[in-house]
């Protein structure tokens, strides 16, 4: 939804800019707002289709048992940064509300949404990791993948 929402902003300024000669001050930020909300709400999905970047030079020549070790053993440091992260995020976002944080540009939007859309990205991020922990803890340990769809 936040990518055609973007579309639609980027589509009237390029209309108010340069057909009708009158720009907004207010596009280029919302743009770049809607874009890191798009970014940051499909991080947890792009995880869950592989679609991140990964060193495959090693990866990829390794059995799936090994690989599932390895992953387990990267959660560890992806799960402590997203916990860390999420702290971090909850007082920015409670100070950002409490002291009604506005952006420095002209337009001035108030930045607790984007606090918000950030922390809840961040925690969709650390659901699709733990779920990935818990498949690849099987995979490690017993050697076979777990189904995702037995009634197929």
């Amino acid at each position: 939804m936040a990518i055609f929402a973007l579309m639609a902003v980027m589509l009237y300024e390029v209309v108010a800019r340069y057909f009708l000669g009158k720009p907004t001050s207010w596009s280029n930020e919302l743009g770049a707002i809607l874009f890191g909300f798009y970014f940051l709400i499909g991080s947890g999905y792009t995880l869950l289709k592989g679609g991140h970047v990964r060193m495959d030079i090693l990866y990829a020549n390794w059995s799936p048992r090994t690989r599932a070790w390895v992953n387990v053993l990267t959660f560890f440091l992806v799960g402590f940064y997203l916990v860390t992260f999420l702290v971090g995020g909850w007082e920015t976002l409670v100070w950002g509300i409490k002291f009604k944080q506005r952006s420095m540009s002209q337009w001035a939007p108030p930045l607790w949404p984007i606090y918000l859309m950030t922390l809840i990205g961040a925690f969709l991020l650390l659901l699709q990791s733990f779920a990935m922990l818990i498949r690849d803890l099987f995979l490690a340990i017993t050697g076979e993948p777990i189904d995702r769809n037995p009634h197929s």
